[in-house]
């Protein structure tokens, strides 16, 4: 139910990006348009009628995103760390230890709290983001390196699934990045 209330509350984010985000994208003359793909995955278009938009401000919108969601207490509130099923399944209690915690739960207090200590204050609200313009995952389709060859007419009546195909193989880097920035958050002031 909490991860169910996040996602929806993922997609009025980014459907109504916060004030920071949009004047952002308002310096850029950029617009965006969000979309649900799967039951947990969203893609946001980037576009401009101005210009063409590299995959550096498309990188950097991400960063954007990311500043905003962590602050955006609404997200953060749909998950808690003060419940004890969470504590203990983060800090891996065995079973024989939850037993006996529903048994005697002022037995084991002390050893809750020390696993909430080894939680964060608060939720962080986070995405997993990798970009991609159609420029991009044209070429890599078209590349001679890739497993299939296709043809430019197979290819041209697909420029979304080409964009998705070649966020996805960013994802996984990014993701990785973000996960040592965001280890950074607790002994550092700055987010990024």
């Amino acid at each position: 139910a909490h991860a169910g209330k996040y996602l929806e509350g993922l997609a009025a984010f980014l459907c109504h990006l916060p004030a920071p985000v949009e004047q952002w994208l308002r310096e850029r003359n950029l617009h965006t348009e969000a979309y649900s793909v799967a039951g947990d995955e969203f893609i946001v278009m980037v576009r401009s009628a101005t210009q063409p938009i590299d995959k550096q401000t498309l990188d950097a919108f991400a960063v954007e995103v990311q500043k905003a969601l962590a602050l955006d207490t609404r997200l953060a509130s749909f998950i808690s760390f003060d419940d004890p099923v969470f504590i203990m399944e983060y800090d891996e209690w065995t079973d024989e230890d939850r037993a006996a915690h529903k048994r005697d739960p002022a037995s084991l207090q002390e050893r809750l709290r020390l696993s909430r200590s080894k939680l964060p204050e608060r939720f962080t609200p986070s995405v997993s983001s990798g970009s991609a313009t159609f420029l991009e995952a044209l070429r890599e389709a078209l590349s001679p390196d890739t497993e299939e060859a296709h043809t430019l007419e197979e290819l041209g009546v697909k420029p979304l699934r080409l964009m998705i195909a070649r966020a996805d193989t960013h994802l996984k880097e990014d993701k990785r990045i973000f996960r040592e920035q965001e280890f950074m958050v607790g002994k550092s002031d700055n987010f990024f």
